[in-house]
């Protein structure tokens, strides 16, 4: 597993080069990418200029959001469709093999109400995907429940085999927090790793460990224990992050997710 730094903490105005640099800052191995930004980048230049610059800070580029929404209308889907081939190209340069995208759950209107149309869109761009070796993870934004029956279900209706899900510790935790869910994962299913902490009420998000109600040293033993191997993102507090300094922000989620890495890690290594 490895530590990746999600692209949301910084403004639209924060060049590729200052993101590396400030994740160093924050002591992570990974930096989420802006597919389009990187695909101008390397219009503009050449992919062992993008990939150099990856390299020259040491950092492995963790996931990409696919860059539009599953739910569009199908126009926008479409003309979608007919980007993704370069943007997955620019990806598979840059060895950027992971893409993730976010339906949103809606009271009252549950995913199986619905299900063949998910499945006929995302069986379409997993196909494209799968031509350059990239995997998409599915999550479900404020989804109370961890791995319901309906997204495993969507996620394994893929024909291409190259779909999974977005693993959410707060969404494992809400759901009774069973070690023995986590078991019945896959390493292969899971495209994308986010850790957060709540509210001993079980409310709001908040700095990973920062309360200590989810026992998150856990959730990343079990995964290590699964095999997974892919990058892990610190979940967004609902604090405002983004009225203060990037850089101090970023060493904030940082810091946060190193102090989880060590209890998770080095300190049960030594007891």
């Amino acid at each position: 597993m490895f530590r990746v730094l999600p692209a949301d903490i910084f403004d639209k105005e924060t060049g590729l080069r200052e993101k590396l640099r400030i994740a160093t800052v924050g002591g992570f191995e990974g930096v989420e990418i802006d597919i389009q930004e990187t695909d101008a980048l390397v219009r503009q230049y050449s992919p062992a200029y993008v990939k150099g610059m990856l390299d020259s800070f040491n950092l492995k580029a963790g996931v990409w959001k696919l860059p539009f929404s599953l739910t569009s209308d199908k126009i926008t889907y479409e003309k979608g469709l007919e980007c993704l081939d370069d943007y997955v190209r620019t990806a598979s340069y840059i060895e950027a093999f992971r893409v993730i995208s976010f339906i949103e759950a809606q009271e009252g209107k549950p995913l199986k109400s619905n299900m063949n149309f998910y499945i006929e869109r995302i069986n379409s761009v997993a196909k494209i995907l799968a031509n350059y070796g990239c995997k998409i993870g599915i999550g479900i934004e404020d989804h109370k429940y961890f791995l319901s029956a309906e997204i495993t279900r969507l996620c394994r209706k893929s024909k291409t085999g190259n779909v999974g899900f977005v693993l959410s510790a707060r969404q494992w935790h809400l759901s009774g927090g069973q070690t023995g869910e986590l078991k019945k994962v896959s390493k292969d299913e899971i495209i994308y790793v986010i850790v957060g902490d709540v509210s001993s009420e079980n409310k709001g998000r908040y700095l990973p460990g920062e309360t200590g109600v989810i026992n998150l040293p856990l959730f990343l033993n079990k995964l290590a224990e699964i095999g997974y191997d892919g990058p892990v993102a610190p979940e967004i507090p609902d604090r405002d992050l983004l009225t203060i300094p990037s850089e101090l922000a970023v060493r904030l989620l940082g810091g946060s997710l190193l102090k989880l890495w060590k209890k998770a890690f080095t300190d049960r290594q030594q007891d």
